[in-house]
Parts: C-alpha cells; structure tokens; sequence
C-alpha cells in the first residue's frame, strides 16, 4: 500500500528495492503517532527527499518542526 504511494509521490527515485526500503521503514513505525516527528525520522525522511530530488537543499529540524502548534 505504501510503496505505490511512494513512487507517485517521488518519480524520481528508480531504485525500487530503496522505495521498498522506505515503505518497509514507514510501515515499521517511522510515522508519528502523536504528531511530532522525530529528529530520527525527520534526518531519514530529508535523507530519502534529497535521493529523490538531488537539488533539493536540506533543512535542519529546528527550521521546520514546530512543536509550539502541537498541543500539550
């Protein structure tokens, strides 16, 4: 379910057995429960966007989590 998602969502990315990788991770647990993605998750997921898109600049946590909207 996840693995079609993720080949529209980055048609770039050709190497299947990363994709699979990438929807084996997210079905184990990568995607927040409660709203807050983890520097771990956010480190992967910016590892896995700047495969996808070689021209894409990564971002650190800090500059696009914001926890402050989330409530207590």
């Amino acid at each position: 379910m996840l693995y079609p998602a993720i080949k529209a969502l980055f048609p770039e990315m050709k190497d299947d057995a990363m994709v699979a990788q990438l929807a084996d991770d997210l079905a184990a647990g990568y995607l927040s429960k409660d709203g807050i993605m983890s520097p771990e998750s956010f480190n992967f997921l910016m590892a896995m966007m700047t495969i996808a898109e070689p021209k894409l600049k990564p971002m650190p946590y800090a500059d696009i989590v914001a926890l402050s909207y989330l409530p207590k």
